[in-house]
């Protein structure tokens, strides 16, 4: 695991692998969301509309991947899988396609959306922790509403043994610094914390100078609400760093 003062950018929606050299230099980990489509019969790289035949394949985005990501120098150490069909029964050739072709020292993070999805043990999730490997975590994403079910989740993952773990909160744009203080607060106070803490942090606020000095973050998802990742995202990238640097939060290069 990473020091506590490492602080950790995703880049966020990097779903078009045209993009992928674009954030490879300067991020610490990308983000994608990823479906099952029924008319592909494939896993794909999409935030919705699933069955549209013009997304990449999971494995062609994965291919590109691992190809810029061979021939550039990178400080990347994580992908982020935002996994939006959690129920479909072909979870596993999902993680057969990132065992294939995932580099050996990128840590995954399974996103699996809401709480209950662990505390429930979905279908997916109890695919996923069997196949772990050391450096992979697993993750949910909270609203205020999920705040009595922090300590429930962890408990769960405790019980199934998982070692990297992973809670976030955001709506996006409009954060609650509250909730989110709120989350902290709770995780400190377990008796097993989560492993990481991170904000979705798409459009900057005033108190972005705090929670970058505030050793409670461990890093943020970073982007545009309901829009691919662009150029502009590289701006606040810079003015990111340049608060990392303020604060002595260094870029990890493990998980």
């Amino acid at each position: 695991m990473s020091s506590k003062n490492s602080f950790y950018s995703i880049a966020h929606q990097v779903n078009k692998p045209e993009n992928i050299s674009k954030v490879l230099p300067y991020y610490s980990g990308l983000e994608i969301d990823i479906a099952y489509s029924a008319s592909k019969k494939q896993w794909v790289v999409a935030h919705h509309d699933f069955n549209n035949t013009k997304h990449y394949s999971l494995e062609d985005w994965l291919t590109s991947f691992k190809q810029l990501y061979s021939k550039r120098k990178s400080k990347l150490s994580i992908l982020w899988l935002d996994i939006k069909t959690l129920d479909d029964n072909n979870i596993k050739d999902m993680l057969s396609t990132i065992n294939k072709h995932i580099p050996k020292n990128i840590s995954i993070i399974y996103d699996l959306g809401r709480p209950l999805n662990i505390i429930n043990k979905n279908f997916s999730y109890k695919n996923i922790i069997n196949n772990l490997r050391e450096i992979d975590g697993i993750g949910c994403w909270i609203t205020k509403e999920d705040l009595n079910l922090v300590s429930k989740v962890k408990n769960q993952l405790i019980t199934d043994k998982v070692k990297n773990t992973i809670i976030s909160y955001g709506e996006v744009v409009d954060i609650d610094l509250e909730v989110l203080y709120k989350l902290c607060e709770i995780n400190k106070n377990l008796q097993s914390p989560f492993s990481k803490v991170f904000v979705w942090n798409i459009q900057y606020i005033e108190e972005i100078d705090e929670l970058i000095a505030w050793q409670e973050i461990s890093g943020m998802i970073i982007g545009y609400k309901k829009q691919m990742w662009n150029d502009r995202c590289l701006d606040q990238l810079k003015y990111l760093n340049d608060l990392k640097v303020k604060f002595n939060r260094n870029t990890p290069t493990t998980f």
